[in-house]
Order: structure tokens, then sequence, then C-alpha cells
């Protein structure tokens, strides 16, 4: 999903605030914080930006065109923060797990606010619940014959990228192990039935 509705934001904001320090006679502290705070919005840093326009719209002067600037840029940040954890959300509940994750890394790489971060924490573990879930059923379904070894193997590994870190890792490996020597058990089991069952045909 591209950020085309902010990009579009700031740059109407760049304007604002070109024509704010544009007609700056003397210095301004208020302007001065504008700048800054465009500034660690480009250097992927949302959480101090945020508070630099708080200082900014404290410190501007009721109504000039810094302050305006720097409420409008302030509502497009959380306005977007809040439209990345809504989308996260969608995914979650599509069980796009893999895109969801990739989208909550992209997003904490612009150190959002603290509230932002909450948020996609909580998304993060209920994932990783959702995710863990999803192998237990598949491996049900293994032993069922439902699904192949490969399969499973696949889910296993593919959650393991997502989560290289995770407590449960060699207990998944040993997990996808006792998967594999069943396996390997059940095809056994195949031949012999139909060694016996060809044995009997030929007796």
């Amino acid at each position: 999903r591209v950020l085309g509705g902010l990009t579009v934001v700031l740059f109407i904001l760049v304007i604002v605030l070109g024509l704010a320090l544009f007609y700056a006679t003397r210095p301004d502290p208020a302007a001065q914080l504008l700048r800054t705070a465009y500034s660690h919005i480009e250097g992927g840093r949302w959480a101090t930006a945020l508070r630099e326009l708080e200082a900014t719209t404290r410190t501007a002067r009721p109504g000039s065109a810094v302050e305006v600037a720097a409420r409008a840029l302030a509502k497009a940040l959380r306005s977007e923060l809040n439209s990345q954890v809504r989308y996260v959300q969608d995914l979650k509940f599509q069980e796009n797990y893999p895109e969801a994750l990739k989208r909550i890394a992209e997003v904490e790489s612009w150190e959002p606010d603290p509230e932002t971060s909450v948020a996609l924490a909580m998304i993060k573990q209920d994932i990783n619940h959702y995710y863990r879930q999803r192998i237990l059923d598949l491996y049900g379904r293994f032993v069922a014959g439902e699904v192949s070894y490969a399969d499973l193997a696949e889910r296993v590994q593919q959650f393991l990228q997502l989560y290289p870190d995770i407590p449960e890792k060699e207990e998944l490996r040993q997990f996808l192990n006792e998967a594999r020597e069943l396996e390997v058990s059940q095809r056994l089991d195949a031949l012999r039935e139909k060694f016996r069952s060809e044995r009997d045909r030929k007796s």
C-alpha cells in the first residue's frame, strides 16, 4: 500500500512551511521548531516529529501560517499511523500474517509514537498466537493424512523465518522432526501393506 495521501499532504505543508519562512522578517523560534519537526519526519523519527510539532503549536502565534502548518502536519501523521494500524489489523483478520508482520516492521522503522508502538506490539502478539495455533492444527491434519509433510514443513519454516528469536524455536524444530519420523513410519507401513497384499495375491 503506497502512502500517497500522506505524500500529498506533506507536499502541501512544505509549501505552507516555505511561505511561513519566506514572510518571517526576524528569527522565529516556532518556524525553527517546524523545520526541525519536518527533518525528523524525513529521517523516519515520527514520535520525535510529533513532539516537535506540539512544541511548535505552543510557541507559534495563534492563527499564523506556522501554527496552521504544524497542526495540519501533526494531524496528517497521526491519521497515517492510525490508518497503518487498521491496515495491519485487516491483514491479521485475513490471516495474511507474513504481510502483516512485514508492514509492522515497516511502520516500526518510522519510530512511531508510543500509542502506535503498543498497538503494533499487541497485534504482533496476536499473530504469534494465531500462527502457532495454525501450525498445531496443520499438524493434526498431517497426522490424519489430510496434508503432506512438505506442506507442514513449509509452514513451520516460514514461521521460524518470521520469528527467528522465538523462545519456542527449538520446540518447533523438534515438532517438525517428529512429524518427519511419523511420515517415514507411515511410508514404511504403506510399503509393508503393499508387499503383503502383492504376496497374498500371488499365493
